[in-house]
C-alpha cells in the first residue's frame, strides 16, 4: 500500500493541486504518496494510483475510521509529511504509535505553529495544545521556508527535529507576470491592503494608517474574499467607505489563479499589518512583479526577506503619497532575487534533498 513510500498527509485546501501536480511532473520524488482528507470538492485534486482520499463523515463512526485509515497508511510509510498540524487528534496517533514520530517531517505552515499565541479560553483548548506539544517536542524533521519560524517551534514547543529550509509549495514561487502598473503610465496609485478576510490581517490597522491619504489620486483594494466571517467583513467594508468613499473598493468574490495574478500586475503597493508569518506567497509575488511592499518588522517573515537583501518597508515607516513607492532600481534588484531564490528548480532540488 504505502511500504516505503513518501506519504503527505493534509487537509483539502488550496496549496495542495498545484503541489501534487508538480511532485507528479517534475521531480525524483516518485515514491511519493498524497493522503488527503475533508472536503474534496472544495480543491479538488485529480485521483490517481498515488493517492486516496477520505472524505468528511458526520457520523462517529466516520470519524473512527476516518482516523484508523489515516493510521494504516501511516505505519507503513518510509517517512511522513505533515502539511500542517491543525487537527488536535491526529495526536492520538502519533502518541500511541511513537515510531511514526521520528519518520515525520512537520511542513509548518504558519497558522499550526502561531496556534500556540492563540487565545485559549476552555479546557479543551488547554488540552488539545497540550497533546500536540506532546507530539511536535517528538517529530523527527520540521520543514519550513522561515528559519525564524522553525527558531519559534524549539522555543515553543520544544521541537528538537532536524531543521529543514525548503520552499515546498508552489504558491511561494516566484510568477512569470507582467507588471502592468508601470506600464499604464497612470496618474493614481493602487493601494493593496491585506491578503484575505482574516482579522490577522488587522485590516482597521493599516486604513487608519492610509487615511492621511485620502484626497490624494489613490484607489484602496481590500481582499476580503476567502477567510474571517461575514459580520468582520461588513465591518471592513464600512469602515473603509467611511474613510475613503468611492476610493475604497473591496474585493468579495473569489477569483481563479489566473485572474488573480492578473488583477495583481495592477497593484502599485502593498501593505500587510500581521502580527506573524503569513501571506507568503502574496508577498513573493508582489516583490517578484516588483512591486512596493510595506509589513511590520518584527515578524519572522520581514527578517528572511531583508536577510535575502530585499528591500521592504516597516509599515509603521512615515508615508507621503509622494514617498509611497519604492525607487524603481531597488524594486527591479528585488525582482532579480526573487527570481533566482523562489524558482521551481530550487525548490525541486530542496524537496529532493530533504525527502529523497
Amino acid at each position: 500500500m504505502t511500504e516505503g513510500k513518501v506519504v503527505h498527509l493534509f487537509i483539502i485546501d488550496k496549496f495542495y493541486p498545484k503541489f501534487i501536480d508538480l511532485i507528479r511532473k517534475k521531480s525524483n520524488l516518485n515514491n511519493s504518496f498524497f493522503l488527503s482528507y475533508g472536503t474534496f470538492n472544495s480543491y479538488p485534486y485529480e485521483e490517481g494510483i498515488d493517492s486516496f482520499h477520505i472524505e468528511n463523515g458526520k457520523s462517529f463512526f466516520s470519524k473512527i475510521l476516518r482516523y484508523y485509515t489515516i493510521y494504516c497508511y501511516l505505519k507503513k510509510a518510509e517517512k511522513i509529511v505533515l502539511h500542517g498540524f491543525f487537527d488536535y487528534k491526529l495526536s492520538f496517533i502519533f502518541i500511541l504509535n511513537p515510531k511514526l514520530k521520528n519518520k515525520t517531517y512537520w511542513s509548518i505552515l504558519g497558522g499550526d505553529l502561531y496556534r500556540f499565541k492563540k487565545k485559549k479560553t476552555t479546557i479543551n483548548d488547554y488540552v488539545n495544545e497540550y497533546l500536540r506539544t506532546l507530539v511536535i517536542r517528538k517529530f523527527g524533521h520540521l520543514i519550513c521556508s522561515i528559519p525564524g519560524d522553525m527558531v519559534l517551534a524549539e522555543k515553543w514547543y520544544g521541537a528538537r527535529g532536524t531543521k529543514h529550509r525548503a520552499i515546498t509549495y508552489p504558491s511561494n514561487l516566484y510568477k512569470d507576470v507582467e507588471n502592468k502598473s508601470n506600464k499604464s503610465n497612470k496618474s493614481n496609485k493602487s493601494i493593496l491592503v491585506g491578503n484575505s478576510a482574516d482579522p490577522t490581517n488587522n485590516h482597521k490597522e493599516i486604513l487608519e494608517k492610509l487615511e492621511k491619504l485620502k484626497d490624494e489620486n489613490i484607489k484602496i483594494y481590500c481582499l476580503l474574499s476567502y477567510g474571517g466571517n461575514e459580520l468582520y467583513i461588513k465591518d471592513v467594508i464600512s469602515y473603509g467607505r467611511n474613510k475613503f468613499g468611492e476610493k475604497f473598493i473591496p474585493i468579495v468574490d473569489y477569483m481563479s489563479f489566473q485572474d488573480y495574478f492578473e488583477w495583481l500586475s495592477e497593484i502599485d503597493i502593498a501593505f500587510f499589518a500581521h502580527n506573524r508569518q503569513q501571506a507568503v506567497g502574496n508577498i513573493v509575488s508582489l516583490l517578484g512583479m516588483g512591486k512596493s511592499v510595506y509589513m511590520k518588522k518584527n515578524t519572522t517573515h520581514y527578517d528572511y526577506f531583508e536577510s535575502l537583501d530585499l528591500v521592504i518597508r516597516d509599515i509603521n515607516c512615515y508615508i507621503t503619497f509622494e514617498n509611497l513607492t519604492i525607487d524603481e532600481k531597488l524594486l527591479n534588484n528585488n525582482v532579480d532575487i526573487i527570481k533566482s531564490t523562489f524558482s521551481e528548480e530550487n525548490l525541486i532540488k530542496e524537496l529532493e534533498h530533504v525527502l529523497g
